[in-house]
């Protein structure tokens, strides 16, 4: 693998589309930012959540307005069971039966419970039978029934050719979408001290400069760049679409500008040509000096070794609470 430094020289170089620079490689890009309203129809089921959703049109969204709307109330949705009292009489308080009662209190005729030869309520203990299966005896219920709350729409719509009840929902979101997107690049030299090389860039990894980053936004003056975008739009929908900016961009390779290359050496014609390795390996060109890319190198790797320290602290951390809470309680 070879790496060479040097000048970037072209007999014959590009014109870049934006900044009309002359260079060996340029990409241009063209995005639309634009603010998009969605209309969606919702619609419920019989305890008001949301079954399913379609997305519609402005025109029908406008339409469904037109029939009017409701406000209405849904009771909400059964979700599930929680551990009660111990009796599926949730509202009233445990009753208890003391076992040692006969012992401690002498019996009395009750002639309004089955049995009550034999048995008398205690003092302070509310009527209800004794007797096992009869129908006010408290049965045993680990568990008790849990509703969601009720659910409360301003504005219920109904759909006459279906029967079904929906909601109407109108968002907007912002967006972006790529107008025009061109990459182009020719072959070039290097150049240093102690001579020149030819490099040809096909499947390289290319690290170019930014010259170009403007938004441009509607009714703030023409742009600098002579593009027609009438053009670009007429390919993309634009309806229920309003602009918010043009976005130019561009990358480039200048020529004369100070240039990195690695790749592999080969000889063609008798005259070193540096290409992509037939092995595999990491080719690039990048308009930086040596010493500037080892500084990226390592402060990517620090970055990622201090990522990785804090992930594996916040898994250390989820493990042991994680062990901590599965261990009885004492």
């Amino acid at each position: 693998m070879a790496q060479v430094y040097g000048r970037v020289v072209c007999d014959r170089p590009l014109v870049s589309e934006l900044s009309r620079q002359p260079c060996v490689y340029y990409k241009s890009e063209i995005s639309w930012e634009y603010d998009e309203i969605e209309c969606y129809r919702r619609y419920l089921n019989s305890q008001g959540d949301v079954a399913y959703s379609e997305r519609i049109s402005e025109g029908e969204y406008q339409n469904a307005l037109r029939l009017g709307s409701r406000a209405k109330s849904y009771p909400g949705e059964m979700v599930g069971k929680k551990p009660g009292l111990g009796y599926s009489d949730s509202g009233s308080f445990q009753k208890r039966v003391d076992p040692d009662y006969s012992n401690s209190f002498p019996q009395k005729p009750n002639p309004g419970y089955p049995g009550s030869g034999s048995f008398q309520k205690k003092p302070g203990y509310p009527d209800y039978p004794q007797q096992l299966g009869s129908p006010g005896y408290p049965q045993k219920s680990p568990f008790s029934e849990v509703s969601s709350p009720q659910k409360h729409y301003a504005n219920v719509y109904y759909d006459p050719s279906t029967g079904r009840e929906y909601l109407l929902e109108r968002e907007t979101r912002t967006r972006d979408e790529t107008l025009h997107s061109v990459v182009r690049q020719i072959p070039f030299f290097i150049e240093d001290e102690t001579g020149r090389v030819t490099v040809d860039p096909t499947g390289a990894e290319i690290e170019a400069m930014s010259v170009v980053d403007e938004h441009i936004f509607p009714g703030k003056g023409p742009s600098r760049f002579n593009f027609n975008l009438k053009r670009y739009l007429s390919g993309v929908r634009t309806e229920n679409r309003s602009t918010r900016a043009f976005i130019y961009k561009e990358w480039v390779i200048p020529v004369d500008a100070m240039t990195f290359t690695m790749g592999q050496v080969r000889f063609e014609a008798g005259d070193p040509v540096i290409r992509k390795p037939l092995s595999g390996e990491r080719f690039m060109i990048a308009p930086k000096s040596p010493e500037a890319l080892l500084e990226e190198q390592r402060s990517n790797a620090s970055s990622y070794l201090v990522g990785s320290v804090v992930l594996l602290g916040i898994g250390i951390f989820t493990v042991l609470h994680l062990l901590q809470s599965l261990q009885p309680y004492r």
